[in-house]
């Protein structure tokens, strides 16, 4: 990745797969199959995680805003005006989809190909069965209308789902059919929130360094210690032990004992947007935010350095390749 393609006005960067799909590990080899989507609909792809191909934007010129994949194959893209997309070999080409809304969609969770979750402004979830091919709305109280819902997971065995934003997580035990609050967190503007294999050790970050956990799937979260800035974006291992969540002024803030202590950890000085790590190589990860911000880490997040970038844009996202 140290020669990425810059594409658009602002550019998200997104990994699907990698050689071979399985769990995460140290050892394994090859690079991850990654895909890019940014502004005016603009797609592209590489096979080895340096070099990038343009690919088709299904005709759209909207701001994509999200990326998520299953496997090598089968992915999605979402953003603006109610922009969602889809593919099915490996980013080759795309397909667009119809959200039935309008907003600004701006975040994608699959438990498998088939069942999923693209939650976004005005309170907007939506749900699918068929890997996207149909999206269905999904009722919420009258009092999230103006929510803008921001990150979102869901369990790879279909039952768990959250959601998270503005003053607000949500959690579903029935695969996102149907949501509740969760109680006895902070009205924060929450921003990340990801899970372990086993959807119940998670975490959970924002504005204000904020930084929760949990160790029974979302059903009740503990403060873990503040971060010194805002965070902006998470990631968590397979197994649970390493965190490691990015924001503000290039701010990384680590975990490797399941959030009990966390440090500090250094990088450029430009806000992180966004963190993701490899699956087969979980050493190996990436953070990426503004004015063409891109850094890389071969241990962990234990240390990060610059990697070259093109064009200066705002890097907004990285697919979280766990």
């Amino acid at each position: 990745m140290r020669k990425m393609l810059g594409l658009g006005l602002m550019l998200l960067v997104g990994g699907c797969g990698s050689s071979q799909p399985g769990p995460s590990g140290d050892g394994g080899g090859g690079n991850p199959h990654n895909w890019l989507a940014g502004g005016h609909g603009t797609l592209a792809q590489s096979s080895d995680g340096v070099h990038y191909t343009l690919g088709s934007s299904a005709g759209s010129n909207a701001d994509l805003y999200a990326l998520y994949c299953v496997g090598r194959d089968v992915g999605w893209a979402a953003g603006d005006q109610g922009t969602f997309l889809s593919t099915v070999d490996g980013g080759a080409t795309w397909a667009a989809q119809a959200s039935g809304v309008e907003v600004a969609l701006r975040a994608i969770a699959f438990a498998d190909p088939s069942l999923g979750i693209v939650v976004g402004d005005a309170g907007t979830v939506l749900r699918s069965t068929d890997g996207g091919a149909h999206l269905s709305a999904v009722a919420l109280p009258a009092v999230f209308d103006g929510t803008a819902f921001r990150a979102a997971a869901i369990a790879r065995d279909r039952s768990l789902a959250w959601i998270a934003g503005d003053d607000v997580v949500l959690r579903s035990t029935d695969g996102g059919q149907h949501f509740a609050t969760v109680a006895g967190l902070p009205a924060l503007r929450w921003s990340g929130i990801k899970f372990a294999a086993d959807a119940q050790h998670g975490v959970l970050v924002g504005e204000a360094g904020a930084t929760w956990v949990t160790s029974d799937g979302g059903l009740t979260w503990s403060a873990a210690t503040t971060a010194p800035a805002d965070l902006r974006s998470v990631s968590i291992t397979g197994d649970g032990t390493r965190i490691v969540a990015v924001g503000a002024a290039g701010l990384v803030w680590r975990s490797v004992d399941g959030g009990a202590t966390f440090a500090k950890v250094q990088t450029a000085g430009a806000d992180l947007l966004a963190v993701g790590f490899m699956e087969e190589l979980p050493a190996q990860g990436w953070a990426v935010g503004v004015s063409g911000t891109i850094v890389h880490t071969s241990n962990g997040g234990a240390n990060w350095e610059k990697l070259e970038a093109p064009l200066v844009v705002d890097y907004a996202a990285i697919e979280d390749f766990n």
